[in-house]
C-alpha cells in the first residue's frame, strides 16, 4: 500500500446570498473537513472582507487547520479563497460542497495545486501523484 503525500489544495469559492448568512460543509471525497458559516462587515471602519467562522471542524486527513481569507474579485464580487492541507493516497480525489443554507449558490473556481505532486483534472477533480522515494 503506497504511503500518503501531504498536499496543499486552494481553490476561490463565490457564494451569491442574501439575508442570513450561508453555511457549508467543504468534503474531499467523502471526508468532512470543515463546516462554516461566515458573515462579512458591514461596518465602514473595519475592513470589508472581515468575516467570522462560527463553527470549525478538523477531519482525520487535515495535517492543519483549513483556513480562509475574503478577496475581491475584479467585477467587485467577493470570494473566499480557501486552503487545504491534506495527507492523501495517491489518486483521483473530489472537491464536494454541501450548502446548508438553502436560497445560497455557491460556485467552486481556480482550484490550484499550491503544494505537492498534484494534477488538476478540472474545477473540483484532482489528481495525487504517487512521490518516488
Amino acid at each position: 500500500m503506497s504511503d500518503k503525500e501531504f498536499v496543499i489544495i486552494g481553490f476561490n469559492l463565490f457564494c451569491e446570498w442574501q439575508k442570513a448568512p450561508p453555511a457549508y460543509r467543504l468534503y474531499v471525497d467523502d471526508e468532512l473537513l470543515t463546516e462554516r458559516t461566515y458573515i462579512w462587515a458591514k461596518d465602514t471602519k473595519r475592513d470589508p472582507c472581515d468575516f467570522w467562522i462560527d463553527r470549525q471542524k478538523l477531519c482525520k486527513l487535515c495535517t492543519r487547520l483549513c483556513h480562509t481569507t475574503c478577496r475581491q474579485a475584479k467585477d467587485d464580487s467577493k470570494y473566499l479563497h480557501e486552503v487545504l492541507p491534506l495527507e492523501l493516497s495517491p489518486g483521483v480525489h473530489k472537491i464536494r460542497l454541501q450548502s446548508l443554507s438553502k436560497k445560497a449558490k455557491f460556485n467552486i473556481r481556480n482550484l490550484q495545486a499550491k503544494q505537492g505532486p498534484v494534477n488538476i483534472i478540472d474545477s473540483t477533480t484532482f489528481e495525487v501523484l504517487e512521490c518516488e522515494q
